[in-house]
């Protein structure tokens, strides 16, 4: 079956504003991008079934036991990433505790846009041969 609609990316993060370049980004390349500051919009947002989350290490959500299981149990179907500023020092312990599937640099947002772009293009063709 053929990807339908645009990709989801949920940005979980305090501080949205500053990744206002990265959001700008992913919209641009035709991703749809939303962002969640609060545990209870988070377990919403996991409901669309986004296919990357993108939780900010650096300026976390505190998220509740709720969230975490809803968070986890939407691990199936998407891809959780760690978004960073360059360094992973300050943010071992939530690293640790979110194991997520890759990492991101912050300033990466055009290449990681890029990327999900053409990866999902690929899918699709290797989907229809």
């Amino acid at each position: 079956m053929r990807p339908r609609g645009p990709l989801h990316v949920l940005l979980l993060t305090a501080d949205a504003p500053a990744h206002a370049a990265l959001l700008r980004a992913l919209r641009r390349h035709g991703l749809v991008a939303r962002v969640s500051r609060r545990p209870a919009l988070l377990e919403r947002l996991l409901a669309l079934r986004p296919a990357i989350v993108l939780v900010d290490v650096d300026r976390p959500v505190a998220l509740t036991l709720r969230a975490r299981c809803a968070l986890a149990a939407a691990r199936a179907a998407t891809r959780v990433l760690a978004l960073h500023s360059g360094s992973l020092e300050d943010a071992a312990g939530e690293v640790t505790e979110l194991a997520p599937d890759g990492f991101v640099d912050r300033c990466d947002g055009e290449r990681l846009a890029e990327h999900l772009t053409r990866t999902r293009a690929e899918r699709a063709v290797a989907l229809v041969n």
